[in-house]
């Protein structure tokens, strides 16, 4: 396991003061990611590429161990609640650029990266450079790829094994989040027990919170299916209508329209109607109905949504028939992987 290596190996030259102050309860990752960004002082040009932390009520034993002094931190509290992705500190791995070395597909530690600790209570307890030995080798910065916060994966990758071994009162859990070869950006946890050498590894998507069956988990699997609908009725005029899009990483976004009225066969017939819908960084995907009927103008499939709140435009621009001012309309939409729902 990552946190048996971390914790054999001691190794000097971190300075950095901690706090043995316990704060009263734990948190989450997400809600001590800025301060540590600001922390860390690589302004801008920083990038975060790990997260981790220790969960355990056993820090005087796992002391014995002499850990390393980043660890220390972790082992000044006592968390009553180890595993559930809620913890007294969090560590933070922030890094200037990917130095590619050796053809192994891991960033390697350059001179301007560093580690951040903070404590719930938002004070930094140990700040320092990456050593070579440190036991999470990212592949690449973590983005906005982390959707899922610590306390929702923690909970997603229990099972009855890893549960049983943090029934433990001697049992700690290494969370890490990182980006790594041939996974998606995951949560990883790892239980053991101070008391005995077996241990339990589990993980989560840090996309979706979906379980990953550790070696086997295809990493450009999709991310969790989304679907809804947008009901309206065109006039020249325009209308809009708006729906969300909560997950990152989808590869592709489907619009499937159902039109009343829209006349039969692949001849136009009825009102054609442009629709636009209009998302988050400035992405437009235009598509159209053309008054047919047919399968192949009612579906239609772009690349790669961004999540967040999108606008649905519809206006009717023209009618073969001569008839209509309006049309009614209802667009299925899918955001998924790779093929039609």
């Amino acid at each position: 396991m990552i946190l048996v290596a971390a914790l054999i190996v001691p190794f000097a030259g971190c300075t950095s003061p901690f706090s043995g102050d316990a704060p009263a309860a734990g948190v989450t990752a997400k809600s001590l990611f800025e301060k540590a960004e600001d922390a860390s002082a690589l302004g801008h040009d920083g990038a975060l590429l790990a997260v981790f932390t220790l969960e355990t009520a056993s820090g005087a034993a796992l002391k014995e161990r002499s850990p390393p002094d980043w660890l220390q931190p972790f082992l000044n509290v006592s968390d009553p609640q180890v595993g559930d992705g809620r913890a007294k500190a969090w560590g933070y791995y922030f890094g200037m650029g990917m130095a590619m070395e050796g053809g192994d597909g891991h960033a390697h530690a350059g001179a301007s990266d560093v580690l951040v600790v903070l404590a719930a209570d938002k004070k930094t307890v140990y700040k320092g450079s990456v050593p070579a030995d440190f036991p999470i080798s990212p592949a690449g910065p973590l983005g906005s790829n982390w959707t899922i916060d610590s306390d929702a994966a923690a909970e997603n990758a229990h099972d009855a094994e890893f549960d049983a071994i943090l029934d433990d009162p001697e049992s700690y859990n290494f969370a890490s989040l990182a980006m790594r070869v041939d996974l998606p950006p995951a949560w990883m946890f790892e239980a053991g027990t101070t008391n005995a050498q077996t241990g339990e590894t589990t993980a989560v998507d840090a996309r979706d919170g979906l379980k990953i069956r550790l070696g086997t988990r295809d990493p450009f699997a999709p991310v969790k299916t989304e679907v809804g609908e947008v009901s309206g009725t065109a006039t020249p005029q325009g209308v809009s209508s708006d729906f969300t899009i909560e997950l990152p990483s989808h590869r592709q976004v489907e619009f499937f329209l159902e039109v009343s009225g829209g006349g039969g066969g692949m001849t136009p017939t009825g009102a054609q109607v442009d629709f636009l819908a209009k998302g988050p960084g400035g992405q437009e995907f235009p598509f159209h109905w053309d008054g047919g009927g047919g399968t192949q103008q009612a579906w239609h499939q772009f690349d790669a949504p961004n999540p967040g709140d999108w606008t649905l435009e519809a206006i009717l621009v023209n009618d073969a028939g001569g008839r209509e001012t309006q049309m009614a309309f209802t667009v299925h939409w899918c955001a998924l992987g790779a093929t039609r729902c």
